[in-house]
């Protein structure tokens, strides 16, 4: 139900707390959250399209812990 604009939005805030969270976890090495953000901000329209049908298909799930699992999937936990 959002606008593109507002899905954008949304979705890099999630991706951006994953990349925090790796950092923490991970910290010094910086390689999973480099991971996690090149995965999201480089993927382009592939990953978007992905995402959105993953959010389609399991739209009883909460849509951090689906963009998690996809995220875990090309970078490990």
């Amino acid at each position: 139900t959002m606008e593109p604009k507002e899905r954008g939005a949304y979705l890099a805030g999630l991706v951006d707390g994953m990349a925090q969270s790796r950092w923490v976890r991970d910290k010094p090495d910086a390689s999973g959250t480099q991971c996690i953000n090149d995965w999201y901000y480089k993927g382009g329209e592939a990953v978007l399209s992905r995402i959105e049908q993953w959010f389609k298909r399991h739209s009883d799930k909460p849509s951090n812990a689906l963009l998690y699992v996809l995220g875990k999937k090309e970078c490990g936990a």
